[in-house]
């Protein structure tokens, strides 16, 4: 379970990376780490035709996936819902969102490839950085919950529950 949690944390870190490096290097934060690689024309090449190949195919599995939660949620509303269909649908995304999982974790290590030794250790020290403040970020605003009144609440959760 704890290899999962590291595994999708690098994968959400990569996305990130990704999607903001297509913004240009800025001195901190990915960007910046972008910029720190240092990479060769010819890296840069090879790395963005992979980011390139990658977003293409992050549409159409996350379209997949948008179409079977779909699904799941016309199943859930029938009038006389159905434990078997639904179960094998929930099934059915979570398989399809692994496969996302495995596919973004497969391009992080595609481009870790085409990096130099000294790259990848800038590559994984930036990756960790950002998975470290994403999960600060989630902590730091709490959860949400509904209040007596029925309204939606935010922060930490004061008294009994």
């Amino acid at each position: 379970m704890k290899s999962k949690l590291v595994a999708a944390l690098f994968v959400t870190a990569f996305i990130t990376v990704q999607a903001m490096a297509q913004e240009g290097p800025q001195p901190g934060g990915p960007r910046g780490m972008m910029q720190r690689l240092n990479l060769t024309d010819d890296q840069q090449k090879q790395f963005d035709a992979l980011a390139s190949d990658f977003r293409k195919d992050m549409v159409d599995r996350r379209a997949e996936i948008a179409k079977a939660r779909l699904d799941l949620a016309d199943l859930l509303k029938a009038d006389n819902p159905d434990r078997g269909k639904i179960a094998k649908q929930l099934e059915g995304v979570s398989e399809l969102e692994g496969a996302a999982k495995v596919k973004a974790l497969d391009h992080w290590f595609g481009v870790n490839k085409i990096l130099t030794p000294e790259q990848q250790k800038v590559w994984k020290r930036g990756l960790a950085r950002i998975a470290d403040r994403g999960m600060a970020g989630r902590a730091m605003r709490g959860f949400r919950w509904e209040g007596e009144d029925g309204t939606r609440q935010s922060g930490r959760r004061q008294g009994p529950r």
